[in-house]
């Protein structure tokens, strides 16, 4: 599931989704603002359940949702955003988002924020945005 370049879009709901096995991230939010992803699963996606792609995205709530590796080799493998080593259940370049109520399990790191890593964001977002220094949103719960 991708929210591929909706610009602000609050009526953009993924809600109640089962995604199972996926090749290449579980649910992507790219170049998104304002929208609802609750209450989904995701079951051994590889290399990261839910992904914020580029450091501009802002807004959007990840709420209630389940993430589980069964195997953490398994999900870690090299992908679209880098390397097996850079991988988990949950991979923000963007800050200012939701992180309420979640649960990851399995993964080699349950949640990664890459903060200077790519400090200067990325795809077609580099220079253009500093995730690094952009406040976190609210985060409780998971």
């Amino acid at each position: 599931l991708h929210f591929h370049v909706m610009r602000q879009c609050p009526a953009c709901v993924f809600q109640g989704n089962a995604v199972v096995g996926s090749q290449q991230v579980g649910i992507t939010v790219h170049g998104t603002h304002g929208t609802t992803i609750d209450q989904n699963i995701i079951w051994d996606a590889k290399a990261v359940g839910l992904y914020v792609e580029d450091g501009n995205e802002m807004h959007n709530t990840f709420s209630s949702n389940v993430v589980i590796c069964s195997w953490w080799q398994k999900c870690s493998v090299d992908w679209v955003g880098g390397l097996a080593t850079q991988t988990g259940g949950a991979f923000w370049i963007g800050m200012t988002n939701n992180m309420i109520g979640n649960h990851i399990v399995g993964h080699e790191n349950a949640w990664w924020t890459p903060g200077s890593f790519r400090g200067t964001g990325h795809g077609k977002a580099v220079g253009r945005v500093c995730p690094q220094f952009t406040p976190f949103g609210e985060i409780r719960d998971n």
